[in-house]
């Protein structure tokens, strides 16, 4: 899936104090340069192939969903699923965009003792990766979670066109049952990445 939408700072609330280390000219930018995202490869139990993901930008343009079809996990039978995604991200020439926070809600129901689990990596090809804090919980345990990762610096890619690959796994283990997802508000699930962009 290949998505065109735009990217502004004017949708970022707090300014400076969101963005951290942003210049001032790069808090200035105003040229508003469109960013392109495609799906290159999909793999991995909680998404077998590229058909299983989309990519759905935000409404405001600030960053987008990268939604699965399939993405849960139970046990019995299947305690662990993971699922590992290449994007492209293109923009104009010129410009980077950097990953500034990273949203993950979804639901679990943990019997007693069970125990259900969540972790991501995500990281520009070349560049360091950036470790999502996580979500682990032991039942009795019935309803949602929520994690948000704010990024201390924004975490820019490489200028113009970039791959950025994400890990995901869930993961949910006995003695009783349990069942883990991560899940968006229309009951896809769905990741949820905020971005920003700047001269480079």
């Amino acid at each position: 899936m290949n998505t065109v939408f735009r990217s502004t700072f004017a949708g970022v609330a707090a300014g400076t104090a969101l963005l951290g280390g942003l210049s001032a000219p790069a808090a200035a930018y105003a040229a508003r340069p469109a960013v392109r995202v495609e799906v290159q490869t999909a793999a991995g139990s909680g998404c077998p192939t590229p058909a299983d993901t989309s990519v759905t930008p935000h409404l405001d343009g600030s960053g987008f969903l990268a939604v699965y079809n399939a993405f849960e996990a139970s046990s019995p039978p299947n305690g662990n699923r993971f699922c590992n995604l290449t994007l492209k991200v293109s923009t104009d020439a010129g410009v980077h965009v950097g990953l500034r926070r990273i949203t993950y809600r979804g639901t679990a129901d943990l019997g007693r003792n069970s125990r259900g689990s969540f972790e991501a990596k995500y990281f520009w090809a070349g560049g360091p990766t950036a470790h999502h804090p996580g979500y682990s919980r032991t039942g009795p345990y019935s309803g949602d979670w929520e994690r948000v990762h704010e990024l201390p610096e924004v975490h820019w890619g490489p200028c113009h066109e970039a791959q950025l690959n994400i890990t995901q796994t869930l993961r949910a283990k006995g003695p009783g049952e349990a069942y883990i997802n991560v899940q968006s508000t229309d009951a896809g699930y769905a990741s949820i990445f905020e971005w920003v962009t700047a001269p480079c």
